[in-house]
């Protein structure tokens, strides 16, 4: 199993916490533990109209998919 890299766990964390405009918007990650990389970025927006789920395989690609919500997120 590889070692989980906590340099890319701490930015994913930073990351995906934005202001929650009372409630408006999300960004959730799940982090499964025993695959140590893989997970579901959960998210919502405008008061949960635009909701959905991604999954990843890779800490990178979840930065990257954070990244992306982050530009929907007021």
């Amino acid at each position: 199993m590889k070692p989980l890299n906590y340099q890319k766990i701490e930015e994913l964390r930073q990351l995906a916490n934005i202001p929650t405009n009372d409630g408006e918007q999300f960004i959730h990650v799940d982090l499964n533990l025993i695959w140590a990389e893989a997970g579901t970025v959960r998210f919502g927006f405008k008061w949960k109209c635009e909701m959905g789920e991604r999954d990843f395989r890779s800490l990178d690609e979840a930065i990257d998919i954070v990244k992306q919500l982050r530009k929907k997120a007021k």
